[in-house]
């Protein structure tokens, strides 16, 4: 409850439904990775708590919705959620607080962060703005059990708890679920054994941890996985062998983009890798000049007017057009796509990024 606890615990409530699996993984909680969504909830927070508390924006975020390159109408969209937010916190009765920053008084590296916590009577209520569209369910969840135990260990006199999960951008996005102390005790148990535990475990958890790319244990049941014989499925495993192959498959999904995105990122360094290369995408096709093409065309086609009346695009004016007889009047491009990893086998030319994206062969 200090200002000096550390901006973010080992044992974070927000990744406990992945170290309470893998205890080996809570090491990775200092290092997770960032993404405009996280960056996007990050404001979405800091806006709800300036608007509950009526103060202003910190300095470093003042600037942020013009750094994510968020429109006007999201920026509208976003203030509107977060009023909702603040409206639904609002009309709940009791004592409210809000960015709860909390440590354990018993288990080590315990600790984080509430959005708000409500206490009425005897009631406890923790609740949580989601700003994603991954949808989260109150019941059973291991992150509001986690807020619930810490704050038990500082507020006393509850005897009923509560957790709510709020998600502004999804239809019927709020969801309660209502916690007894021994769910709460047995919550605190498994908190207190994960705390003593380096133990790493594979299971659909390893999606989310910042470790999947380099842990041996996800790679072990990668290939464990992946070493199933086709004609062992259709023989009829067990439904458990079935439902692990399927629960993993994000997994393994999930490590093979972050592996591209590795290697991305060492050939734009300019490290060459033996059979990669990044080439330039292409976007669909569109007209030079939309006028100019419009004008063409009908001069082209008089007696076809009525089929240029609007310009449509180079793929539906073909319809009309020889393909052919539409490339030689040069009216359409293709412009530069996005970068992207490819085999070196793959058609087309690498970029060699030593010399600015030089070309080669």
């Amino acid at each position: 409850m200090s200002d000096q606890t550390p901006a973010h615990y080992r044992l974070s409530p927000s990744s406990s439904k992945r170290w309470i699996a893998c205890p080996g993984s809570a090491q990775a909680d200092l290092e997770d990775r960032e993404s405009e969504a996280s960056r996007e909830g990050t404001l979405a927070h800091a806006l709800g708590y300036a608007t509950l508390t009526g103060t202003e924006l910190p300095d470093e975020l003042r600037g942020e919705a013009a750094a994510l390159n968020l429109s006007a109408d999201q920026q509208k969209e976003m203030a509107e959620h977060v009023l909702g937010y603040v409206k639904f916190i609002q009309e709940l009765p009791g004592d409210k607080q809000y960015e709860v920053k909390l440590a354990s008084l018993c288990i080590p590296d315990f600790g984080g962060t509430i959005d708000c916590l409500r206490l009425d009577g005897d009631m406890m209520h923790v609740i949580d703005l989601k700003y994603g569209f991954g949808r989260v369910q109150a019941e059973g969840n291991t992150q509001l059990l986690s807020y619930l135990c810490l704050a038990r260990e500082h507020f006393e006199g509850a005897r009923r708890y509560a957790g709510t999960i709020y998600q502004p951008r999804l239809q019927n996005g709020v969801t309660t679920a209502e916690f007894t102390d021994a769910e709460l005790d047995d919550h605190f148990c498994r908190v207190m054994d994960a705390s003593m535990s380096d133990e790493f475990n594979a299971g659909d958890h390893c999606r989310w941890c910042p470790l999947l790319l380099n842990c041996d244990v996800a790679h072990a049941r990668s290939i464990e996985m992946a070493d199933v014989e086709f004609e062992e499925i259709k023989s009829g495993p067990s439904v458990e062998r079935l439902e692990a192959i399927i629960s993993f498959a994000d997994v393994v999904a999930e490590r093979a983009k972050l592996a591209r995105m590795k290697l991305f990122e060492m050939i734009k360094n300019g490290q060459p890798v033996r059979g990669w290369k990044i080439s330039q995408g292409l976007k669909h096709r569109s007209w030079v000049n939309e006028g100019v093409a419009l004008s063409t065309l009908r001069r082209r086609y008089p007696s076809n007017v009525d089929n240029f009346i609007t310009l449509k695009t180079p793929a539906q004016i073909e319809k009309h057009v020889a393909p052919s007889v539409l490339k030689e009047l040069d009216l359409y491009h293709r412009p530069p796509g996005e970068l992207r990893l490819v085999q070196s086998s793959a058609e087309g030319e690498g970029l060699d990024f030593e010399n600015e994206f030089d070309i080669v062969t």
